[in-house]
């Protein structure tokens, strides 16, 4: 495959998309529940559910155990989810999420973040954006593919294989790596984690490639739309760079 080019797959391995941002703490959002924020949303996200959200700090000694576990703090969560239940928006003192399980096309979820951004910028008000982020997590399941008799070296680039681009698939019991770079000259970072797991509790194993692209530093509310289509493009490239021709031949690739 011609390397950025732009796919859809038929057959996507794609299990959940994840947009955030975060910014400097508004407290109001922690001592009010959003009314207006959720009126204005309600029309494309009508359930709504409240919690909290922990952050957890532990302090370790010189040898790396755990010495102690403090509560750092809890702060309200508030969730406001689509009729099917597939998708998102979680709204906390710091962060904003918007999130999909059930991923069709970028434009689709570009008009999810061109919905939600200026409601959360007229409501609150954020003075900056710290981070502007996409997850995406793939699941590759053979089974789902005709790949029953592939190895996973025929389909997986040893870039995300590493020790396991050299060896049999039973040789592995498990396998998870993480790894985080910055894009040469750009604010542009990437975290990836590849893992083998088992699906739902049986033998067969699946290969996960989930990756975030991030900025850092501050961005202007006006401009998270435009970074995230940068993420976007990114992202795009990242799977075709970690997945064979095999692999990505027996997932339907359209042209866009």
């Amino acid at each position: 495959m011609q390397a950025g080019k732009r796919v859809m797959y038929q057959k996507s391995p794609l299990a959940e998309v994840v947009f955030t941002l975060r910014f400097p703490t508004i407290l109001t959002i922690d001592s009010n529940r959003p009314v207006d924020f959720q009126e204005r949303l309600r029309g494309r996200y009508p359930n709504y559910n409240e919690g909290m959200e922990r952050q957890d700090k532990f302090v370790f000694t010189p040898d790396g155990k755990v010495s102690e576990f403090i509560k750092k703090s809890e702060n309200k969560k508030y969730t406001f989810i689509t009729e099917d239940r597939f998708s998102k928006v979680t709204l906390t003192p710091s962060t904003l999420s918007i999130s999909t399980l059930k991923y069709e096309r970028w434009e689709n979820f570009r008009s999810c973040i061109c919905l939600v951004i200026p409601v959360l910028a007229e409501i609150y008000k954020p003075a900056f954006c710290t981070k502007v982020g996409i997850q995406y997590t793939n699941i590759i399941v053979r089974s789902k593919l005709g790949l029953e008799g592939k190895k996973w070296n025929e389909l997986i680039e040893p870039l995300a294989l590493g020790i396991m681009a050299e060896g049999a698939d039973n040789e592995f019991n498990s396998f998870n790596t993480n790894v985080e770079y910055k894009k040469t000259n750009e604010n542009l970072y990437t975290h990836a984690h590849f893992e083998l797991v088992n699906i739902n509790g049986s033998e067969e194993r699946a290969f996960v490639i989930d990756y975030e692209n991030y900025t850092k530093g501050n961005v202007k509310v006006e401009d998270v739309v435009q970074r995230a289509e940068a993420l976007h493009a990114n992202s795009n490239q990242f799977l075709q760079r970690m997945i064979t021709e095999t692999l990505s031949n027996a997932m339907g690739p359209i042209d866009i």
